[in-house]
C-alpha cells in the first residue's frame, strides 16, 4: 500500500511541478525579454505565483504532498533495501545476506 500511494502521489506532484517549472521558465523568458505587462506574461504570472487565496493554498498543499512523499519513500525504502540484501545464492535453494 505504501508503494502504490508513494507512486501515484509522485505522479501527481511531477504533473503539477512540471507545469510550475514550464510556467517559471516562460515567465523568466519574458522578463529577459522586456515583456513583464503583456497579458500572456499576467496569465503566467497568474498560473505560476498569483490567484490568492487558492495559489497559495495550492502551494501548501503542494508543499505537505512533497513532505510526505519523502516520508512515504523512506518508510518504503527499508523494505526494499532488505529485500535487495537478501539475494539467491546461484545454483542453491538458501540466501546470504550480501550486507
Amino acid at each position: 500500500m505504501v508503494r502504490t500511494l508513494h507512486r501515484r502521489l509522485g505522479i501527481s506532484i511531477a504533473c503539477f511541478l512540471f507545469a510550475q517549472v514550464v510556467a517559471g521558465m516562460l515567465m523568466s523568458a519574458g522578463r529577459l525579454a522586456s515583456v513583464e505587462m503583456s497579458p500572456p506574461y499576467n496569465v503566467l504570472y497568474f498560473i505560476h505565483a498569483d490567484w490568492d487565496p487558492l495559489g497559495s493554498i495550492y502551494r501548501i498543499v503542494l508543499g505537505l504532498a512533497t513532505v510526505l512523499q519523502g516520508v512515504l519513500g523512506k518508510l518504503h525504502f527499508p523494505c526494499h533495501e532488505k529485500a535487495q540484501r537478501m539475494l539467491p545464492v546461484k545454483g542453491s535453494d538458501r540466501r546470504v545476506d550480501h550486507f
